[in-house]
This record gives C-alpha cells, structure tokens and sequence, in this order.
C-alpha cells in the first residue's frame, strides 16, 4: 500500500486568529514564520504521516495497492469523495 497526498490540507487556523491568539495585529514581520509554525503543527497530526491517523482538514489522496482483495478500505478518513478507480 501506497499514500500520496496529491493536494496539501488548508490550514485549520488561519494566519489572522493565530496572529491574534499570539497577541498581533495587522501585518507583522513574523507572519510568514507564524504561518510556517501553524502549517507544520497540523502536519503533525494531520493525514497520512500525522499522528493521529485522520485526516482532519480537507486533502486529496492518492491510494496504491499490489492487489485487490475482497474489501478496500479507505485509510485516513473521513472519505468525502473518490475521484476515480484504476486497475493496470
């Protein structure tokens, strides 16, 4: 088994209510740096390699198996949608 994410997540939080839950306001020099620390917490626990085995924010993922077997389980739910099936 295979997983590729094909689109990143949005962010959860955006950069305006971090900067505000940090204390800022209005444009800043660290807003690239706020955003960086708001993106890398929720690869920590989003999708495929985020530990905590879901995907919580919106994400389009590829999944590749060897074989098919009676059921295929879509890992890393909730699932809103399958774009297609391809067997090769």
């Amino acid at each position: 088994m295979k997983i590729t994410v094909l689109t990143q997540p949005s962010p959860l939080v955006e950069l305006e209510e971090a900067k505000l839950a940090l204390g800022f306001s209005g444009t800043t020099d660290r807003d690239a740096q706020i955003e960086g620390l708001v993106l890398a917490a929720q690869a920590e626990l989003d999708g495929p390699i985020g530990w905590v085995g879901v995907s919580v924010a919106e994400q389009q993922i590829e999944l590749r198996l060897d074989a098919f077997t009676g059921t295929i389980n879509l890992p890393y739910g909730p699932v809103t949608g399958v774009g297609g099936i391809n067997y090769l």
